[in-house]
């Protein structure tokens, strides 16, 4: 153990030990009002947040992907202590919930259902929100033994068998994946797929698990497959529309991610995610269609093509998430990088430059997203020196 990693233990503990929690809590709920004002959507999560936390669901609450999960979890990974002081109080709930829950495999707290390495909480009762804070917290150990543990006492446990079986198998799959043990998150995905043959719901997931594992040791051949199939499940069930476009989303990424990219193939399926992310009013997701479209035509050289796609996507934050900083600093830099590749280093400066300063803005100077944009901007400028000596 090294001084630094000591000090940090020795401030969370300051941390857990502090007793002025609605205080904490209402200084909470101010301050990231304001921080993710002009976000409807989370917005309308703190509203909730507001009118019914209760410390003994901070568990129920961390494993739904609460408004400030991704603040939280930042928060712990780089030790920014600011953060996480004003978080102290659901800290202490979610430590105070883990030294009750965690040797209680039979304990009923809300149940989760694996999409991607997103977890969504319905309102049936279930022991699997535990299982999901273990893995958050990069817990990995602990998660399997969960997971294992409850394999092995799932009869005391009013859940079906199967979808039992095929959640546990699903966790620790991710667990793997996560440990880059991909031979072995490939078998317990094969083994859901066994599980969920008479079950189109979960077999439909488990394709499209299985297909992302392959993604990352890119086996594309199957990563297609497997994805294709899940779409062939969707289509026939009637699926919603948004689980669709995220598949043809997948899809499209596939395409994209071969060796030799089939970059229109890519484009069909990013469009017609775009097209169904447009009619039902998601906004966060036609960003996201906007980025990946525009990445492509960079790629096909269609400069001006793709430029287009990226300021569409940063009108689309200027609507819609206004002062949402994540949305605005991907956005300049995928338009920073546009116009370098235009050589327009003034206007590729200029978006570098935006992004950084929200970076050094909100994020810790030792944050490797800062690193990242100083050597975007050093690389940069050491191209336009060349430049300008060789003229």
């Amino acid at each position: 153990m090294n001084s630094e990693f000591l000090w940090f233990q020795r401030i969370l503990s300051v941390l857990l030990d502090s007793n002025d929690r609605e205080k904490a809590k209402k200084n909470f709920i101010d301050a990231y009002k304001k921080y993710f004002d002009g976000n409807q959507r989370k917005e309308e999560k703190i509203q909730i947040f507001e009118s019914t936390y209760q410390s003994e669901n901070a568990l129920q609450w961390y494993s739904r992907e609460c408004f400030f999960f991704e603040v939280l979890n930042k928060a712990l990974r780089t030790q920014d202590i600011d953060v996480l002081f004003s978080l102290r109080f659901f800290l202490k709930d979610i430590y105070d919930q883990l030294k009750i829950e965690y040797d209680k495999t039979s304990h009923e707290i809300d149940f989760i259902v694996y999409q991607s390495d997103k977890t969504i909480v319905s309102q049936q009762k279930s022991p699997f929100s535990l299982a999901a804070v273990l893995l958050r917290m990069n817990l990995f150990d602990k998660a399997k033994n969960y997971y294992q543990k409850l394999l092995d006492e799932g009869s005391i446990i009013d859940i079906p068998s199967v979808d039992l079986i095929v959640n546990c198998y699903w966790g620790l799959s991710i667990v793997n994946r996560k440990q880059g043990e991909f031979d072995i998150a490939l078998a317990y995905q094969c083994l859901a797929i066994e599980q969920s043959n008479n079950r189109p719901d979960l077999l439909l997931r488990s394709y499209k698990y299985i297909s992302l594992v392959y993604l990352d040791i890119h086996s594309i051949a199957d990563a297609l497959e497997y994805q294709t199939k899940a779409l062939e499940i969707q289509q026939n069930i009637n699926d919603t529309k948004d689980q669709i476009a995220d598949t043809l989303y997948n899809l499209g990424m596939i395409y994209f991610s071969q060796l030799i990219p089939e970059k229109d193939r890519a484009l069909e399926y990013f469009f017609q995610a775009l097209n169904i992310y447009k009619e039902l009013d998601i906004h966060e997701e036609v960003i996201r269609c906007y980025d990946a479209i525009g990445q492509i035509y960079l790629e096909k050289k269609q400069k001006d093509v793709a430029l287009n796609y990226h300021l569409q996507a940063l009108q689309s934050i200027d609507e819609h998430y206004s002062t949402y900083l994540p949305y605005r600093i991907n956005s300049y830099e995928f338009i920073a990088k546009t116009y370098q590749s235009t050589r327009d280093y003034e206007q590729a400066m200029k978006y570098y430059n935006e992004a950084l300063n929200i970076k050094l803005k909100y994020e810790p100077l030792n944050d490797p997203n800062i690193a990242d944009s100083y050597e975007l901007l050093g690389g940069l400028y050491h191209k336009k020196r060349r430049i300008c000596k060789s003229n």
